[in-house]
């Protein structure tokens, strides 16, 4: 009778474990499912962050090369500007 009962109580833990189980696999699929949106969300702003540093750069050498050109064209006029009488 002992037998019997142990045989019970172990098939109900089978069956709470079985059951724990299918649930866990339930949330682990919700899981790696979150994982693959988040991977592709990282890959697509990294991908963005790519785009904006390359249009960064491109308007810092642009936005350089202007402000070397004024600073050319200033030191050009501060020396004409000695060699022309005031008016």
């Amino acid at each position: 009778k002992e037998a019997e009962e142990t045989i019970e109580v172990l098939k109900a833990d089978i069956q709470k474990y079985t059951s724990d189980a299918q649930e866990l696999e339930k949330e682990i699929a919700g899981h790696d499912e979150d994982i693959a949106v988040w991977t592709g969300d990282k890959k697509a702003a990294a991908n963005i962050r790519e785009i904006e540093k390359a249009d960064y750069e491109t308007m810092h050498k642009d936005y350089s090369e202007s402000v070397d050109a004024l600073m050319r064209a200033v030191a050009v006029l501060k020396k004409q500007a000695h060699d022309r009488p005031q008016a």
